[in-house]
């Protein structure tokens, strides 16, 4: 897993860093704050990446209206996304061997990874003005990668349950979300990131937080409806929300 922050250490317990705005941190006890402006820590770092030659362009990726493209080993896919704040990439990775990531040049973190042969689901973060995008699939093998906005999730309510990495659209109101997570093995962890497009931050951005373990939990986090969460691991989880 390549989400977390760099300098942020894994601990037993669920960690939770800020991506945008919402910040609980520690292992114990939470606190609550709008912090993500004042803390660099937190903010990932971008850095420069060598891009693989294979290029392919989906073009624009529209409510009602998903993109695909499919390829073999790392490629650069190329994207419209105007009217977007997020995305889901769909990866079906079946023809892959080996380390698999979707991340985007420069951001210093992944959206996901996995071990091939994996299919999964992903949340893409949009930000910026400028409306072309780019995802790198780092993978070897055969692929294929849906890209569709995240106002066509078909929204779920009451516990959700499930293997593997996927993302959830969350309209049902509430307070809280359970979350609890049961690792494949001792190798894996779990990373989590929340965004809601009912309220912003500070910086006019989509409210959103993410939290992570590597060994077994279960938890409740501040719920914003409606929102998305997505959950990144080759373990077990359960989501609930809560009054």
């Amino acid at each position: 897993m390549t989400l977390r922050p760099p300098g942020v250490a894994r601990c037993a317990a669920p960690l939770v860093i800020s991506v945008l705005s919402l910040v609980l941190t520690g292992c114990g006890d939470s606190d609550v704050s709008d912090a993500a402006s004042t803390d660099p820590a937190l903010v990932p770092t971008p850095v420069a990446v060598e891009l693989p030659e294979q290029v392919i362009d989906v073009g624009a990726v529209v409510d009602g209206r998903a993109a695909q493209a499919t390829g073999n080993g790392p490629a650069v896919i190329a994207f419209d996304a105007v009217d977007e704040f997020a995305l889901v990439a769909a990866l079906d990775c079946g023809g892959c061997h080996g380390p698999v990531e979707v991340s985007s040049p420069g951001q210093g973190t992944a959206w996901g990874s996995g071990e091939g042969p994996v299919s999964a689901q992903y949340l893409v973060q949009i930000a910026g003005p400028e409306p072309m995008r780019q995802l790198v699939v780092d993978a070897e093998g055969d692929w294929r990668i849906d890209l569709s906005s995240v106002d066509d999730l078909p929204a779920v309510t009451g516990v959700q349950q499930g293997t593997g990495s996927t993302v959830l659209r969350i309209d049902q109101p509430g307070t809280t979300l359970r979350v609890a997570y049961t690792p494949a093995d001792a190798q894996d962890e779990l990373t989590a990131r929340m965004m809601s497009w009912a309220q912003t931050g500070s910086d006019g951005e989509p409210l959103s937080m993410s939290f992570g373990a590597d060994s077994a939990f279960d938890q409740s986090y501040p719920l914003v409806t409606p929102g998305v969460i997505a959950l990144d691991t080759a373990g077990s989880w359960t989501v609930q929300p809560l009054p």
